[in-house]
């Protein structure tokens, strides 16, 4: 059932492109400017609650009510609505020039939050998980451009650094995986039991080193070529479609159980 939700909701977003206007940055800070009116400026927990806990637990009553209708089916369409809403459109910036370093990290740093993660997520806690992640990076970025949600914001980067914990992990691990594995394994291995605070660190150069890049070298002052921006761009390809490979794996050994 995972498997076939995840690959509906791809086929809509990356493939059909289909458009979502439902949930967006537009419309997350629509919501934190009522919370604000309504609330008389809410900081903190009750932001939290209102605004990331409230649709979540919406969420779940939905899927316990109506999950089952019609042997199952119905929970799959409801599982693939939540992740096209919190799976991005990626699109690949097409640039016939060199590119800096933080332009190839900013590449990962995407593929991870508009993608991978919410995929992550979403095998391990069903629609629930993909909503809660998109919700809190969402929220996240919109309270950062406000003084008046500065608590709920130094919340949500605690609460985002640790829901991007497993996912930078296993993300890194398909890099090796798809990549220079030699290099960027042991790399990965020094690194993966390390706390939040290494995160950026782990997602950034890791998938540098499997990229062929040395871990020796002055990676920030480096610049990439097109062709070293189409490899990265494969390479995080290779990742998605390996992820759901050992997904279906997964799946496999479940039903013949």
């Amino acid at each position: 059932m995972t498997l076939i939700t995840i690959l509906i909701a791809l086929a809509l977003v990356l493939w059909l492109k289909l458009p979502n206007k439902l949930l967006t940055r537009e419309c997350c800070a629509k919501a934190l400017n009522c919370v604000n009116e309504k609330f008389q400026n809410a900081d903190g927990w009750l932001a939290l609650l209102l605004l990331v806990v409230c649709p979540v637990v919406v969420l779940a009553v939905i899927d316990c009510l109506l999950g089952h209708v019609w042997y199952g089916f119905l929970g799959i369409l409801i599982g693939a609505f939540v992740l096209w809403l919190c799976i991005e459109p990626y699109k690949r910036e097409e640039s016939n020039t060199e590119v800096d370093y933080q332009a190839v990290v900013k590449l990962f740093q995407r593929a991870n939050s508009e993608v991978l993660a919410v995929i992550i997520w979403f095998a391990i806690l069903g629609p629930f998980g993909a909503l809660l992640y998109r919700l809190v990076s969402y929220f996240y970025e919109t309270t950062e451009q406000t003084d008046l949600s500065a608590k709920t914001h130094e919340y949500l980067s605690c609460i985002l650094a640790w829901l991007n914990w497993l996912p930078i992990r296993v993300n890194s691990l398909m890099y090796c995986l798809a990549g220079d594995f030699s290099g960027s394994f042991a790399f990965w291995l020094a690194r993966v039991l390390t706390g939040v605070d290494a995160n950026t660190e782990l997602q950034e150069r890791n998938a540098m080193i499997a990229m062929g890049l040395s871990d020796g070298d002055d990676l920030e002052s480096q610049t990439f070529s097109v062709e070293q921006q189409e490899a990265a761009y494969k390479l995080i390809e290779r990742v998605l479609i390996m992820e759901l490979v050992i997904l279906a794996f997964i799946t496999l050994g479940s039903w013949l159980d």
